[in-house]
């Protein structure tokens, strides 16, 4: 199972990809791409493409949130929780977003962050 969703994030890079070499700058598929890169366990990667979303869409709390789900990820709990925070004051969207998001788990169960999405 975990082989056949590793398989399906390359697929979907790949079908990025094709995407980006028609237009570089392609801002739905730039950060579709990095969501797969995630998903995948390549934040470094992630984090490269999410920047560069970032400098062309300005996009403050998405830029954050998606920083805040790689922190996550990566078991780095205060980052992750200052970092959604910031999110969520560009837009409380995040509080709904980040409910649901399983790049939380590893933090859901904590006060700082059950503080955050029941504001």
């Amino acid at each position: 199972m975990l082989l056949s969703k590793i398989e399906n994030f390359k697929e979907s890079i790949k079908c990025f990809d094709e995407a980006l070499r028609i237009d570089p700058n392609n801002i739905p598929a730039l950060n579709n791409k990095a969501i797969s890169y995630l998903k995948s366990g390549l934040y470094d990667e992630a984090y490269t493409l999410f920047k560069k979303v970032y400098q062309l869409d300005q996009d403050d709390g998405n830029f954050n949130y998606n920083q805040a789900c790689i922190a996550a990820l990566k078991n780095e709990t205060y980052k992750a929780l200052k970092l959604l925070n910031i999110a969520v004051d560009y837009d409380e969207k995040y509080i709904e977003i980040a409910k649901d998001d399983q790049d939380f788990k590893n933090i859901k169960d904590l006060d700082d962050f059950k503080n955050l999405i029941n504001k």
